[in-house]
């Protein structure tokens, strides 16, 4: 839990940049870009131009995410239990796969922006654009889904539905149970249960604000607990299912928990050299994490700012709450990079923690528990 609290740390710094700080990059690279178009002490850096196409980008996605209808979506699930199941299934199925697919589309949009250099250039660049913004509408549907989903079996009075969710979540045992996991494939399946465990916790974030929204004039005891209960559930199933998971990893391959000590560690290392290198806050200084473990945060804010404008009544001061909630995230971005700054300064004591000699395959279930090597 450690290694999940510094993951999901670095996760939430990487999604707020993109609701807080990249809004501020766009509108200094777009005043930078109209000041060049007058005079010629203003020139875009080639970092400047990648905030303007990140943000028309993010722009452009975003007017195509407005058309999704999120009535379709849920009237769409609601249709029985077993195409529930289903649909349950192909939504993660689509999110791994679309993280997958999306971190080579975007990678090959930015390596083909830093390479034009003429007006003429950016018809060459026109394909990489239009699969950037397919991408991030068709990742913000599936999205939409997997949300839509959550948030049926949460306000679902029978108890089928959660526990239907909860069996799908237990079927996932069944990749590291019994099964040899070295190496590169092991912190791949970390860095998956890590963006895993992020994805629920924005998902369980957006049914909460949406319910605040629309039982606000209802009394709290009527419609809270009810769903306070069922986020609870769910996402205490997900983490009894990493724990599972994990602990048979562990058992099987004969590794010690503090394995797990030292991957911490390396984040954390990592964590202070990037923000040695700058700690400002419009930079991304996680992005080196994230990139490798493979998240990708633009669809995921899409669906969130979907979510606000759509449940939110914005005509009762659209720009004043707007303006207050960005001043909200930017002061929680704040205090995380204060946090993280803490645990990568932190990451020392780690190694003061003693090791544990390495077991062999014949060591019974009670010596790996006790992490003792039987005796020769």
């Amino acid at each position: 839990e450690r290694l999940m609290v510094v993951g999901q740390a670095v996760c939430l710094d990487a999604f707020l940049f993109i609701l807080t700080a990249l809004p501020i990059r766009f509108l200094i690279a777009f005043c930078t870009f109209i000041g060049s178009r007058l005079s010629s002490r203003y020139r875009l850096n080639r970092v400047q131009r990648l905030d303007l196409m990140y943000g028309l980008l993010l722009i452009s996605g975003g007017f195509f995410v407005n058309m999704i209808s999120v009535q379709f979506i849920v009237s769409f699930v609601r249709k029985g239990l077993f195409k529930l199941k289903m649909v349950n299934v192909l939504a993660e199925l689509m999110d791994r796969l679309l993280s997958s697919f999306g971190t080579n589309i975007m990678g090959a949009f930015v390596w083909r922006f830093y390479r034009v250099d003429s007006a003429s250039a950016f018809l060459r660049l026109l394909p990489f654009w239009m699969m950037s913004v397919g991408y991030l509408v068709l990742h913000a549907f599936f999205l939409f889904l997997h949300v839509s989903l959550i948030e049926i079996q949460a306000q679902s009075q029978s108890h089928a539905l959660v526990s239907m969710l909860i069996l799908v979540q237990f079927a996932e045992v069944k990749s590291g149970v019994l099964k040899s996991v070295f190496g590169v494939k092991l912190a791949s399946v970390i860095a998956n249960d890590i963006l895993e465990r992020f994805h629920l916790l924005v998902f369980l974030s957006v049914i909460f604000f949406y319910h605040c929204n629309i039982s606000w004039s209802v009394e709290f005891s009527e419609w809270l607990p009810p769903l306070v209960q069922s986020c609870c559930v769910i996402y205490l199933s997900e983490v009894l299912v990493d724990w599972i998971k994990h602990t048979s990893i562990s058992n099987y391959m004969g590794l010690s928990p503090h394995f797990y000590t030292s991957v911490s560690s390396k984040y954390c290392r990592d964590v202070k050299r990037t923000f040695k290198h700058s700690s400002s806050f419009l930079v991304h200084s996680t992005a080196a994490l994230t990139k490798e473990w493979g998240l990708l945060p633009f669809a995921l804010a899409l669906v969130t700012l979907k979510a606000f404008f759509f449940y939110l009544p914005l005509s009762l001061g659209g720009g004043a709450i707007v303006l207050l909630g960005w001043c909200v995230l930017s002061a929680l971005r704040w205090l995380l990079r204060r946090f993280l700054l803490w645990l990568a300064a932190r990451h020392k004591i780690f190694r003061h923690i003693r090791k544990v000699p390495e077991l062999k395959q014949s060591s019974t279930t009670a010596h790996t528990l006790l992490l003792l090597k039987p005796a020769q």
